[in-house]
């Protein structure tokens, strides 16, 4: 027997144990988080392109 789940467009299930930690306020400290990632990796890439030697 086959039995469907819904799924959101991330992946992330949408009800049941698998849900519980994707919330509102845990999905905002994410993106958070990741955009201060991103800004750290942007930053590494810049100085790479420019020449720069690591620190």
């Amino acid at each position: 027997m086959v039995r469907e789940r819904s799924w959101s467009a991330t992946n992330t299930p949408l009800r049941g144990i698998g849900g519980a930690p994707h919330t509102p306020v845990s999905e905002a400290l994410l993106q958070i988080r990741h955009r201060g990632m991103l800004a750290r990796l942007a930053r590494v890439v810049e100085r790479e392109r420019s020449g720069a030697p690591r620190v």
